[in-house]
């Protein structure tokens, strides 16, 4: 892993500048991409240089992009003045808020050969070809467990819903 860090961290660093533009999130990025890296060491073979720089820079640029994601959507606060001139309706932030939690708490009830796929392609924006090399599985199997993670997520807030 040492040996990894020293070869690809600057190219990481690239990967990451280049959507976050900011150096402590890309620091951020970087560290995390480490610990999936390190979860996937089995799949790296550092001999196929062109194989591992792509595996590595596919990681990079999911994490760089789920930080990006993250910190462009952090609340800003807003005075009451602005609020009441605009009308501004807080409610539907309310609303959205606790569809996520929602969400997310039908998420985790999830098996996990459903969950993990969902959750790679839907939160990291990996591909179905990626997921199954990752995976180690059929790409059909894989695009079949993503929809019916789909279908049993729709299920379960309808149900909650009635």
């Amino acid at each position: 892993a040492e040996s990894l860090y020293n070869k690809y961290s600057k190219f990481m660093f690239k990967v990451a500048y280049s959507i976050l533009k900011d150096n402590f999130l890309t620091e951020d990025a970087i560290q995390q991409s480490f610990i999936r890296i390190i979860k996937n060491l089995d799949k790296i073979d550092e001999k196929q240089e062109k194989r591992t720089r792509n595996f590595i820079g596919l990681i990079t640029r999911n994490v760089a992009i789920d930080i990006y994601n993250k910190t462009k959507n952090q609340p800003t606060y807003v005075d009451d003045d602005y609020v009441k001139d605009n009308s501004y309706d807080i409610s539907c932030l309310i609303i959205n808020k606790e569809t996520i939690n929602r969400l997310k708490k039908h998420i985790k009830a999830l098996k996990p050969i459903y969950q993990i796929p969902l959750l790679l392609h839907a939160a990291n924006g990996l591909s179905v070809n990626e997921i199954s090399e990752i995976l180690d599985i059929k790409p059909k199997t894989i695009q079949k467990r993503i929809e019916r993670a789909r279908t049993k997520l729709i299920n379960a807030m309808y149900k909650e819903d009635n």
